[in-house]
């Protein structure tokens, strides 16, 4: 018999959902479903729900490129001052 899909109280889908909103919006429901996956058959704590969430938003987070152009201070050009 499998074991049953945990069914969150209102204050732990905060929490779910708290933890998924960085993601993009297609991958909430699959990030929910990996989440119940995972404590599938345990007791659902804050403790454990915490830490299930934490470790898929790192597994399903991608970070933004970076297209902001580094500049190193000394090579910035300040308003007023003599070209070089």
């Amino acid at each position: 018999m499998p074991t049953p899909t945990p069914t969150f109280t209102d204050d732990q889908m905060d929490t779910v959902r708290a933890f998924a909103a960085p993601l993009h919006r297609t991958q909430r429901s699959a990030f929910v479903a990996r989440v119940a996956d995972l404590l599938r058959g345990r007791e659902v704590g804050p403790g454990a729900l915490h830490r299930a969430c934490a470790l898929v938003q790192r597994e399903m987070f991608i970070a933004p490129a970076d297209t902001v152009r580094r500049v190193a201070r000394h090579d910035r050009k300040i308003a007023g001052s003599p070209a070089r």
